[in-house]
């Protein structure tokens, strides 16, 4: 029965290449080459998302010549100025020739044993460190340059050292050389790979060791203690060597890639890879070579060929010295420009770089051909297939701004713009037009609602326009404003219920629309002060007999059947105020959009807040980290789609992105490995693995969550077992105690990705002694102050004279704190005044150019207002300035700072902002004063403002750019005021 088991065995052994041939998701490429079963892999290389590391973010050196893991979770990269250790965050750099005990710092190669318990750091001059324990040890040097080593299940450290052949160094030190008399091709030797013992392996394949040298590749037999050469391959310089999960051997020679079979029986060079030399090889998570190149960045083999990516693609360096893949399946590429994290993100972007018109997006929809249509500052684009193409076969849509989009039949398309008022597209051409010349005031249409009957509502600017369109074109119904009932003239959105209720979002409310029985059109604002904070309501969905509104302060919730309305804010865990986009998917899952990232609320998590069971959201905020390439979501007609296949789309600042909601699921949110790195108690370091024996007044413990995938994200929670009844959030990663009573206790500390599990906790217990107070000569001094009790009386006396003095001091204080306030408050407008406005204008400026990151400042003065002073005297002028005020500060944005400059002047500073996103915010602005109805004011001339807009571009002092701010508004005054104009 044994000898059937084992000969079932063999078979299926033999039988096993053929067998995953066969799998239906593979395929091979035909050739000289037996190439591996690779996968087909959907996601284009150019998709992928990066994050770079360099000299400028802690690392000694650019170039990363290797990188491997501990057993902790740490990475380890080889530089020419030292081993480094990583944890994600910060890098330490193990420079010190005297904490090192060598003569040389310079490493080439960093490994690891099976068991990631010990690192070996190798390079010039035969240099070896160990490193086990947080401890470093100097091994006896080889005889040359190490170029790599490998340490086996038994502690056999090999190691590949140039002309000296191969060192093997035994778990009792012996050392022997082996060069080409033992069977080495050559007896210089550059690389060595073993298998060890992968599970993804045939055991047949466990633990070989391979060598490549200068002529060639060989093997190593144990039972001879010799090696043996692979005469199937040319007799050349080996660069890289791979023992694949097929069985199949990967090989990178001088001339090029090369496949063989399992058994070794054939090899044959793989004639799609021609680009450059190998320099590393890589199998993937499923089952693709990754190859890293000496010219040509890195390649990704699948059973469509050959993926590159290169400097055009991000990449820092086209020389990709080592590929790793760590314990969350994050690869990692060493290049002469740094160290790479190169991820298979949740989310893709669509740039410029991948054919987008335009990355500004503030529209996204699909037409019935499923293809998806964006719409940007710059253009349209149409995405299908995973490919992006500008549309512009009509003059108009050159360069044309987009706002807003609806699909109607016949794979037409509807496009609002921000001054040519609506398209309408057939096949991507225009057909019909309806702008300013056929009565559209301004041209911009902010959302689009096509209805029944060929009817189409458009919001703009100036209320609501319903058109009627047919094959002559677009003919007007009718228009409604404010004076209709409107909340706002400033439509953002429009939406149509399944009650056939239409619902119209706006910068300052929400209107509800609905057909009476007689046919009269009933209008009703809403009134959202009697049911939260919100002012503004940037867009609208439909689910589970409900209408969501995405608002500056949170959710609002709209229950049809009971007349009912809620909301959802930060106390109920959402992490922002304000959201401008919102999507379900097809699980019910909330998706909202924000300029902070996007963020997904659990549909459980969601109905039991709704009815009350619990009271915090179950959030995920997704941003750069997954893709997405400008986490800032724009307001749009619509800004976010549910396509036809499931996946949902968002506008961004930086280009449509795409998520598929399933692969969410799929992604293997574990939470990391969490370790203790400092242990400091009263200013002295202390090893975790040795008790402290004395007082402790003051304990710091420093830790950190190794987890690479999104780094940035970790969320940590710690708890002092003994002191603290429950766990304590944190968003820094150490705590410190001081003053701790006499007693045991125990340290603990989890982390977790966002939405994820916790980890299990790290732990350290300490132990606090007996306080002097609690000994018999504390009771002895006090036998010995009660003799003192006079002179006690006395200080009390000093001391209630003392609480005296600080009780008018803390009044001084607290007089002298209002009377700053009030020095840097506006007594008219109560915004912050000109002194106010020069120390954040310097402040900004100083940030902004450390940052290296945009800031612009606009001037804003009310048109004639001199002539408005004197024809309604000051007091009417003071309520337009105080009218004004308020719009200008209810219209700017979230961290945006608006001041009184003096008289009727207003500036506004806006950071991190481009010029174009500052004039569309100016442009709300000055549309809205111009809006506003100054009727109760009694006046008959018009209230305008004129802007000008500067952006730090312009000079390298905050001076320069409050002057070029001035001289712009000067050109806008000369322009004929009511306008805004920017100095270039």
């Amino acid at each position: 029965m044994k000898q059937l088991s084992a000969l079932l065995g063999a078979l299926v052994f033999a039988l096993l290449p053929l067998l995953t041939l066969a799998q239906p998701t593979f395929s091979t490429k035909s050739g000289d080459a037996p190439v591996p079963p690779l996968p087909v892999i959907e996601k284009p290389l150019d998709f992928y998302t990066l994050n770079t590391w360099n000299a400028n973010d802690g690392l000694p050196h650019n170039s990363v010549n290797r990188i491997t893991q501990d057993h902790e979770g740490y990475l380890w990269i080889a530089t020419w100025e030292g081993p480094v250790r990583f944890n994600g965050r910060e890098f330490v750099v193990y420079d010190d020739l005297a904490a090192l005990g060598a003569s040389e710092n310079g490493v080439f190669d960093i490994s690891s044993d099976g068991s990631g318990e010990t690192v070996i750091a190798s390079g010039r001059r035969g240099l070896m460190l160990r490193h086990s324990e947080r401890t470093w040890q100097v091994l006896a040097s080889a005889d040359d340059f190490v170029h790599e080593t490998v340490v086996l299940a038994d502690g056999t450290l090999w190691a590949a050292a140039s002309n000296a052949g191969v060192l093997r160094i035994d778990a009792s030190g012996a050392r022997r050389y082996y060069t080409a008399q033992d069977g080495l091709p050559d007896t210089y030797s550059q690389r060595i790979f073993t298998t060890g013992n992968d599970a993804a392996l045939p055991r047949a394949f466990h633990h070989e060791l391979w060598v490549g040298t200068e002529q060639g590749l060989a093997v190593y037999d144990a039972t001879t203690d010799r090696f043996e050469a692979i005469t199937a391959l040319p007799a050349e310089l080996v660069r890289a060597v791979l023992r694949m999960q097929s069985g199949h051997l990967a090989v990178g020679m001088a001339s090029g890639l090369y496949f063989c079979s399992p058994e070794l029986t054939r090899c044959g060079l793989y004639q799609a890879f021609s680009e450059g030399r190998v320099s590393s090889l890589l199998e993937g998570v499923d089952n693709e070579l990754w190859v890293g190149t000496f010219a040509h960045g890195v390649a990704r083999i699948t059973a469509s060929g050959v993926d590159y990516f290169g400097v055009e693609q991000g990449l820092p360096n086209l020389h990709v010295l080592d590929l790793f893949l760590d314990q969350e399946q994050n690869l990692w590429l060493g290049t002469h420009g740094g160290m790479v994290q190169m991820r298979n993100a949740l989310f893709t972007s669509f740039t410029r770089r991948h054919g987008a018109n335009g990355e500004f997006v503030r529209a996204i929809e699909q037409t019935t051909d499923g293809a998806i249509w964006v719409g940007s500052s710059e253009g349209l684009t149409r995405i299908f297939a995973q490919q992006a193409q500008s549309v512009a076969a009509s003059p108009q849509l050159e360069n044309l701004s987009i706002l807003s989009l609806a699909p109607l039949s016949d794979n037409q398309l509807l496009v609002g713009s921000h001054t040519d008022g609506i398209l309408l597209l057939q096949e991507g051409e225009v057909i019909h037009q309806f702008g300013v010349q056929q009565g559209l005031s301004l041209g911009e249409v902010r959302s689009i609602l096509p209805l029944e009957d060929k009817r189409v509502w458009l919001g703009t600017a100036n209320g609501i326009l319903a058109l009627t369109l047919d094959d002559k074109g677009f003919q007007q119904q009718f228009r409604l404003n404010r004076d209709d009932g409107l909340a706002s003239d400033f439509v953002v959105g429009l939406y149509q219920d399944q009650w056939a209720t239409i619902w119209a979002s706006s910068i300052a409310g929400l209107t509800r629309l609905k057909q009476q029985q007689n046919g009269e059109l009933k209008v009703e604002a809403i009134d959202l002060a009697g049911i939260g904070s919100a002012r503004n309501v940037f867009a609208m969905t439909e689910q589970q007999q409900r209408l969501w509104f995405a608002t500056d302060r949170g959710l609002l919730i709209y229950h049809p059947e009971t007349d009912q309305w809620q909301q959802l804010a930060r106390q109920h865990g959402l992490p922002f105020h304000s959201y401008f986009s919102i999507v379900f998917d097809r699980d019910g899952h909330l998706w909202l959009g924000s300029s902070r990232g996007i963020v997904r609320i659990d549909h459980s998590s969601l109905v039991q807040v709704l009815n009350g069971d619990t009271a915090i959201l179950n959030v995920q905020l997704f941003n750069s980290a997954d893709g997405i390439h400008n986490h800032q979501t724009n307001v749009g007609g619509p800004s976010a789609k549910l396509a036809e296949d499931g996946r949902l789309w968002f506008s961004t600042a930086g280009g449509p992105v795409v998520v598929d909601p399933a692969s969410l699921q799929q992604q293997d949110l574990s939470p990391p490995p969490i370790v203790l790195e400092q242990i400091i108690i009263n200013d002295t370091p202390v090893d975790r693995t040795h008790d402290w024996d004395g007082a402790i007044d003051r304990i710091r413990l420093v830790y950190a969550g190794l987890g690479f995938r999104m780094s940035q994200q970790l969320e940590y929670r710690v708890q002092l077992r003994g002191f603290d009844e429950q766990w304590e959030q944190r968003t820094q990663t150490q705590a410190e105690y001081t003053s701790l009573p006499a007693g045991s206790f125990e340290f603990a500390a989890q982390v977790r990705y966002p939405g994820s599990e916790w980890s299990e906790a790290v732990t350290y217990s300490f132990t606090v002694p007996n306080h002097f107070y609690e000994t018999v000569g504390f009771w002895l001094l006090v036998i010995l102050l009660g003799t003192l009790t006079t002179f006690g009386l006395f200080r009390w006396r000093l001391y209630a004279l003392q609480q005296s003095r600080n009780t008018l001091k803390q009044l001084v204080k607290e007089q002298t704190k209002e009377l700053q306030l009030l020095a840097h408050q506006d007594d008219l407008t109560r915004l912050p005044n000109r002194r106010a406005f020069d120390q954040q204008l310097r402040r900004r400026f100083a940030q902004a150019q450390q940052r290296q990151q945009p800031l612009c400042l606009a001037v804003i003065d009310v048109d004639h207002f001199k002539r408005i002073n004197d024809k309604y005297l000051h007091a009417t002028g003071d309520r337009i300035l105080q009218r004004v005020a308020q719009l200008i500060s209810g219209t700017v944005r979230q961290g945006d700072f608006a001041a009184r400059w003096g008289g009727e002047e207003f500036t506004v500073l806006l950071p991190n902002t481009h010029l174009a996103e500052a004039k569309e915010v100016c442009e709300r602005i000055r549309l809205a004063i111009a809006a506003q109805d100054y009727s109760d004011l009694k006046i008959e001339e018009p209230v305008t403002v004129s802007i000008g807009i500067a952006c730090n571009t312009q000079g390298d002092a905050s001076g320069k750019l409050l002057a070029a701010a001035d001289k712009a508004l000067y050109a806008a005054k000369k322009g004929g005021r009511n306008c805004i104009r920017t100095e270039a």
